[in-house]
């Protein structure tokens, strides 16, 4: 799980909700949470103010993407 996945559930928040804020559709989060995408650049940055800093864009740069 990503640190993505780590906020969503210690907020309480679910994947939806932040779809909705972001203008995305759920898969893309679904698939940001499991591993197996990252979002682009910009996409990271407003994950970043979402969440006040604790999903920081340089988490993405860390995490290895998912082969399923």
């Amino acid at each position: 799980m990503t640190q993505l996945g780590e906020w969503l559930k210690q907020e309480g928040r679910l994947q939806r909700w932040v779809a909705q804020r972001m203008g995305v559709h759920p898969s893309a989060v679904n698939r940001w949470v499991a591993g197996t995408r990252r979002p682009n650049s910009h996409q990271a940055l407003a994950l970043e103010e979402l969440t006040s800093g604790m999903v920081p864009v340089t988490s993405w740069d860390a995490s290895p993407i998912v082969q399923l």
